[in-house]
């Protein structure tokens, strides 16, 4: 049947999936150093990454990337404020 032709009760329940923990990760910016650079890091190095303070991040739900948002202050902490879902990514 099409996806429109479907009615609630061949809808899939899901509600056993809700409690599923998943990965996220937040990816900023990334590197590339020699081992022998990489075997000098220790407490307060300091690791350049190719981007901006300003650019956008990417969030991956276990390794997926879903979507693109922003670092914001939240508190004392950081946080990331989506700005775009990826294409088909958002459950629609």
């Amino acid at each position: 049947l099409p996806k429109e032709a479907r009615s609630m009760s061949d809808s899939p329940d899901l509600s056993q999936l809700q409690n599923i923990d998943v990965r996220i990760s937040v990816e900023w910016g990334r590197a590339r150093i020699t081992l022998e650079e990489a075997r000098a890091l220790g407490p307060d190095a300091i690791l350049k990454v190719n981007s901006e303070a300003s650019d956008p991040v990417d969030v991956r739900v276990n390794g997926k990337l879903i979507c693109r948002g922003k670092i914001v202050v939240v508190g004392d902490s950081y946080g990331v404020q989506i700005t775009q879902f990826l294409e088909g990514d958002r459950g629609t």
